[in-house]
Parts: C-alpha cells; structure tokens; sequence
C-alpha cells in the first residue's frame, strides 16, 4: 500500500513544472493555502491535476476516496488505496477508474519494512528528486450543502529490490503518458490497463530514513535524510 508521501515543491513550482510538461495551460481552482509537506497522510487535503472537457485543472482533494453514492463519508478513510487487481470491478472505485481520473503529485512516498516487532521506514523517489504522479482516481461526493472532492491512489504488486520491503507498491505514471491517463475520453478497460502497465516505478531509488516520520505531527526536511545506519534485509 501507499499510506504516506511528500510533495516538498511549492504550487507554483509545480503547476509550472506541468505546464512545461504538457505545453498546456491549467487552471488553478484551488482555494486552500499551499503548504510543502514531508509527510502527507490519509484524508489530508493533496495536489490533484485532472481534466475537465479540454481545460487542464489543478486543485485539492481529501486524500480516500468517497464514492458519490456513499451515505457515509468516513468510507474515505478506508479507500486511500485502489488495488489494479480490483479497481475495474469493485463498485467503490469502478466509476472513479472509467470516468473520473487524475495526477496526485508527489516527489517521494515512505514505505515500512516488518523485522519482527519493528517497522523501519524509507523513503522513495525518483532520480534528483523530480516530481511524478502517481495513478489516481477521484470522485464527487455531496450530501446536502457538504460537497467534498477526494482522491485514491492505485497500487500494485511491488516489483524487484522494492518487495524486499513491501509486498505492495503505488503506480507512478511515466512522464510521457501523464495525460493519456487523465483523457476522459478514455474508457476502455484494455486502454486503462495498458497505460497503467507503462509505468516507471523499476527507476525508483530508496534509502532508510528516521523514525519521526512515523508520526504526523513530524514534518520537516530532516525526514527524507538518509539515515547512516544500514540493516541487512535478509539473514
């Protein structure tokens, strides 16, 4: 699973970074204050890019996705993940996958590895710490004058050094098929799928970092410090 991540550039930098990627204009619609976060964790608000018609929106959502036809809106809290294995099937996430999808932007997600009672965190990211998106779902929810935009983040089996710490990886898009995701006039399930499977997460690099991250009232840069110590994964 993913359950904890960081985008450490500021809006502005971000929105640029993805004008120049897409050579398109996006919209700005957010209307909360931008803050820089080393450690994002479920159902606070993250950085969204997704497509509306032909304009190109930047925005926040609450991270776990709600389904619109949800009478409850805590389920959020227990749909932060999508599983590929699922996602085109499941009613929670199925209308989200065919009609409603989106960029989470990030540059960096923390994972824990399990050594008996402890678990050790580290710390992914791309080379020189570039920004990437991670295959997102989003949905509307509403009930009565409570409108609430949210979000999932897809997952998948992890691949090569990765399963060594975790069984279960995010799905970061490659840079050149950022947009196919988010073109809502894709709706074919073999499409979906095959965008998905042209993903970048074997060029991942990862290190062990501290155990602050563990809590989320810790944010700062020091939590994507390599830590010195080293483990042996396997004895």
């Amino acid at each position: 699973m993913c359950g904890r991540f960081t985008l450490t550039r500021k809006k502005k930098d971000v929105i640029e970074e993805y004008q120049k990627r897409f050579n398109r204009e996006i919209m700005d619609i957010s209307r909360n204050i931008y803050s820089e976060s080393y450690n994002i964790a479920p159902s606070q608000e993250v950085a969204v890019i997704y497509q509306l018609e032909d304009r190109l929106i930047f925005d926040y959502h609450q991270w776990g996705l709600i389904p619109y036809w949800s009478k409850d809106k805590k389920i959020g809290n227990k749909m932060i993940n999508a599983r590929i294995e699922t996602i085109a099937e499941k009613p929670s996430f199925r209308d989200s996958f065919y009609n409603n999808r989106c960029l989470i932007i990030a540059d960096g997600y923390y994972e824990w590895l399990k050594r008996g009672k402890e678990k050790i965190p580290y710390y992914f990211t791309l080379e020189n710490h570039k920004l990437f998106a991670f295959a997102g779902i989003r949905a509307v929810w509403q009930n009565a004058n409570e409108i609430v935009n949210s979000c999932s983040i897809i997952t998948t089996d992890a691949v090569g050094d990765i399963a060594d710490i975790h069984n279960r990886m995010p799905i970061i898009l490659d840079a050149n098929i950022e947009m196919d995701w988010i073109d809502p006039k894709l709706k074919e399930k073999k499409q979906l799928f095959h965008i998905l499977d042209s993903r970048s997460n074997n060029d991942l690099d990862y290190y062990r970092v501290t155990t602050k991250v563990n809590n989320t009232n810790n944010n700062s840069n020091d939590l994507i410090s390599p830590k010195n110590e080293q483990i042996t994964l396997f004895e």
